[in-house]
């Protein structure tokens, strides 16, 4: 996701369909890396759950952001993100090796949850980075190891958030399908 939509981007394909196509383009990848590893989900529904239930309305939001909002702006937001992303990972190189079962108390799960939906929001106007960021909140909520945490996201992001979120942004326009097949 920190490659892909960029590079469409710089190719000179316009961001709505860049990001719709990127979106696409990851449910397949959410499916494949989802049946690799659907062993680990079975432990985690009720997470899956709330990162779904929550979720869904804040991509649903920032998809339609991307239709008011300036493709400048857009460009500067996903730039940032993406540089952030890219020092907090390396700056954080241990995040995911080990493995816990937190037990979330009322405030914890609240704020785990208000984080869910602003990064759903981001989901569906940035997109790229933001399973990065979900995994990162997963490990550092529930004290998930990496694997897990990614195979969550994959699930959760990579499949339903994105698919929601592309059929959302063909409101706007098309996705087109040459670009699409090749991602595939």
């Amino acid at each position: 996701g920190l490659l892909q939509l960029p590079a469409l981007i710089l190719s000179g394909v316009p961001y709505y369909q860049a990001l719709a196509s990127h979106k696409l383009a990851t449910v397949a990848l959410g499916i494949g890396g989802s049946l690799r590893n659907y062993k680990s989900l079975g432990n985690d529904l009720s997470v899956a759950w709330q990162i779904l239930i929550f979720g869904l309305p804040g991509v649903i939001i920032g998809t339609s952001i991307v239709e008011f909002v300036s493709e400048k702006y857009l460009y500067l937001i996903l730039g940032l993100i993406s540089i952030l992303l890219a020092f907090y990972s390396f700056f954080k190189s241990d995040l995911g090796l080990s493995s816990g079962n937190n037990k979330l108390n009322l405030v914890n799960k609240i704020r785990f949850l208000i984080f869910i939906f602003l990064i759903g929001i981001l989901n569906g106007s940035i997109s790229s980075g933001t399973g990065l960021l979900v995994t990162i909140l997963l490990i550092k909520t529930f004290e998930m190891d990496f694997l897990r945490a990614i195979s969550l996201t994959f699930f959760t992001v990579g499949i339903f958030w994105n698919f929601i979120g592309a059929v959302s942004l063909t409101k706007i326009g098309p996705v087109p399908s040459n670009i699409l097949l090749l991602l595939i």
